[in-house]
C-alpha cells in the first residue's frame, strides 16, 4: 500500500510489487486553475503515480511543481527520488502555439517575430527526399520505415518548434544542422530523441536515449515518457554551443553541444523502423547564414487585379527580390538578369537553391514566361504550383532535354535549347489543360488538377544559371484562341 498526503488528507492506492514511494505532498494556493486538482487521479503501478495541480517533496528533498491545470505520471525510485516525470499535454497545449511563435501571418508562411513553416501541410515542397518512406496526408508529415527527410534550407542558430505523433513502440529524431549524405540512423548528427518511452523494450534504456534527450550525449531531466499515439509538442532552441529542449512545456535539456560537428546545416526528421507523424513545423533563425532561408515573403501578386493581354514582370530588379521566397541565398539582379548559383558543397548531395513568388488567382487561363540559361552545373528548374501540385520542367546535365515534373509519369523532350544561351519558356494553363513550350515548340501537355494557382518557382541545383524577362499573364479569349492555333504571345522587347 502506498499513502500520498494532501492537506493532511490520506489517499491511500495500490502499488503492486513496488516499494512504497516515499513521497509527501501539499496542494498549492487556491486557484481556479487548482481549486479541485489536488486529487489522486489514477492507479498506483510499480510506483507509478497522476498527479495534477500540486507541489511535491521527494525523499531526497527534491521539490517538484507540477504547473496549474497541468496532469503528470511520476515514478519514484526505491528511495523516493524522482524517476521519471510525464507531464501530460492538454488539448489547449496541442492547439495554441507557444508566445514565439503565436503571431503567424494570413497566409502561413512567415509570422511577425520571423518564424517560417517549414512544412505547408500540402506536399513535400522544401524538402527533399531521396529515398521513399514519406509523404503528406491530411495536412501531416507521414514518415514510415528507415528513411529521413531534410529541410532544403540550412541553418546556423534556430528556435524549432513542431508537433509529433509516434505509433506504440515509435521510435524517432529531429536532426539539428545535419548533411546530406549522414546515415539515417542519426548516428553522424545532432538528434534530439523521440520514442515510444512507456514501450517495455525501451525499459531498462539510458537516459541519454530517452525522449528530450540530444541521443547518446546529454540525458534528459527529468525523464518523460509521453504516451504514444497522441500529438506532443517538441521546442528546440540551438544557440551556438547552447541547446535547450522542451517536451510539451516541460524543459529536459540545458547544456552544451559536444564539439564536432558542423555549425550549419539541414534540419532532419526520422523514421527508424517505425510509423511517425510531423505538422506545425516552425523554425525562427537566431543568426542568418549567408546561404539560409534568409527571406520569406508573405505578399501574395493578385492576378485578378491586372488585366488580361499584358505582362506583369516579376523579377525584373533587385527590389522585387523581396517578394520571393528565397531557400539557400538570394540571386542578384544586373540589368534584368537574375544569375544564381548553387555550389556542390562537401557532404551535401543535390545542394540546391530555390526561390517561389506566391500568386493567388479565380483565373483558369494563364501564361507563366521566363527565359534560362544554364551556364554549368547540374541542373535548374523552372515552373507552377497549382494547389499541392507542381507543373513545371528540369533541365539536367545528364539528360537529353528537359524533363517534366509532376505528379504523373514524367516524360522528356529533346532539347539541348537554353544551355549557353537564353530559351525561351513558357507554361500555359487553359481550362483543363497544361502546356510547357521551349521557343515556342510544345514540349508537353496534360490534363491540369482542379486546382488554383498558388505559385511560380526558378532553382538551381549544384548548377549557374541566368534568368530574365520573368513574367506572367492572364489570357484572354483570343489569345487563348491564338495559342490553340500554335501561337504564343510574345514577351516585350525580347530578343
Amino acid at each position: 500500500m502506498s499513502d500520498l498526503v494532501f492537506d493532511d488528507t490520506t489517499v491511500s492506492a495500490v502499488s503492486v510489487s513496488a516499494a512504497e514511494p516515499k513521497t509527501k505532498a501539499r496542494r498549492k494556493k487556491f486557484n481556479r486553475n487548482t481549486k479541485y486538482l489536488a486529487r489522486w487521479i489514477g492507479g498506483g503501478l510499480l510506483g507509478m503515480v497522476v498527479l495534477t495541480g500540486v507541489i511535491i517533496k521527494f525523499g531526497d528533498g527534491t521539490t517538484l511543481d507540477i504547473p496549474d491545470g497541468k496532469t503528470a505520471t511520476i515514478a519514484t525510485n526505491d528511495d523516493g527520488s524522482l524517476k521519471s516525470l510525464t507531464v501530460l499535454p492538454t488539448s489547449e497545449d496541442l492547439s495554441q502555439a507557444s508566445p514565439e511563435f503565436s503571431s503567424q501571418s494570413a497566409n502561413g508562411n512567415i509570422s511577425q517575430d520571423g518564424s517560417v513553416d517549414l512544412f505547408n501541410g500540402r506536399d513535400l515542397t522544401g524538402w527533399q527526399l531521396y529515398r521513399k518512406g514519406w509523404s503528406v496526408k491530411d495536412g501531416v508529415l507521414v514518415g514510415s520505415g528507415s528513411e529521413w527527410i531534410m529541410s532544403d534550407a540550412e541553418f546556423l542558430d534556430f528556435e524549432l518548434e513542431l508537433e509529433y505523433f509516434l505509433s506504440k513502440g515509435g521510435n524517432s529524431g529531429v536532426f539539428l544542422r545535419a548533411w546530406a549524405d549522414g546515415k539515417s540512423s542519426g548516428g553522424d548528427f545532432h538528434e534530439i530523441q523521440l520514442l515510444d518511452d512507456t514501450d517495455q523494450q525501451y525499459s531498462s534504456i539510458p537516459d541519454t536515449h530517452s525522449t528530450g534527450a540530444l541521443w547518446n550525449q546529454i540525458a534528459a531531466k527529468p525523464v518523460l515518457r509521453p504516451a504514444p499515439d497522441q500529438w506532443h509538442r517538441l521546442r528546440v532552441v540551438a544557440d551556438v554551443e547552447q541547446l535547450r529542449v522542451w517536451i510539451n512545456g516541460t524543459k529536459v535539456v540545458d547544456g552544451q553541444l559536444p564539439p564536432g560537428k558542423p555549425s550549419r546545416g539541414r534540419i532532419g526528421l526520422q523514421a527508424h523502423q517505425t510509423h511517425v507523424e510531423f505538422r506545425s513545423i516552425r523554425l525562427r533563425e537566431l543568426r542568418t547564414p549567408a546561404n539560409s532561408l534568409i527571406h520569406a515573403s508573405t505578399d501574395a501578386l493578385m492576378l485578378d487585379t491586372f488585366p488580361e493581354e499584358k505582362w506583369t514582370p516579376l523579377l525584373e530588379t533587385e527590389s522585387q527580390i523581396e517578394d520571393w521566397t528565397t531557400v539557400n541565398g538570394l540571386p542578384t539582379v544586373d540589368q534584368g538578369i537574375v544569375s544564381q548559383q548553387a555550389k556542390k558543397n562537401p557532404g551535401s548531395k543535390n545542394y540546391s537553391k530555390r526561390m517561389e513568388r506566391a500568386i493567388t488567382t479565380d483565373s483558369t487561363r494563364f501564361i507563366f514566361h521566363v527565359r534560362h540559361n544554364k551556364l554549368s552545373g547540374f541542373g535548374i528548374s523552372e515552373g507552377m504550383r497549382l494547389g499541392d501540385s507542381g507543373f513545371g520542367v528540369n533541365h539536367f546535365s545528364h539528360e537529353k532535354g528537359y524533363v517534366l515534373w509532376t505528379k504523373e509519369k514524367e516524360a522528356t523532350h529533346r532539347s539541348k535549347a537554353g544551355v549557353g544561351n537564353f530559351a525561351d519558356l513558357d507554361f500555359v494553363v487553359i481550362d483543363g489543360q497544361r502546356k510547357a513550350f521551349v521557343n515556342g515548340q510544345k514540349m508537353f501537355s496534360r490534363p491540369v488538377p482542379n486546382e488554383a494557382l498558388t505559385g511560380v518557382t526558378l532553382s538551381v541545383r549544384e548548377a549557374r544559371a541566368q534568368w530574365r524577362d520573368v513574367a506572367i499573364m492572364r489570357l484572354s479569349d483570343a489569345q487563348v484562341a491564338a495559342i490553340r492555333r500554335g501561337e504564343l504571345p510574345s514577351y516585350p522587347d525580347g530578343d
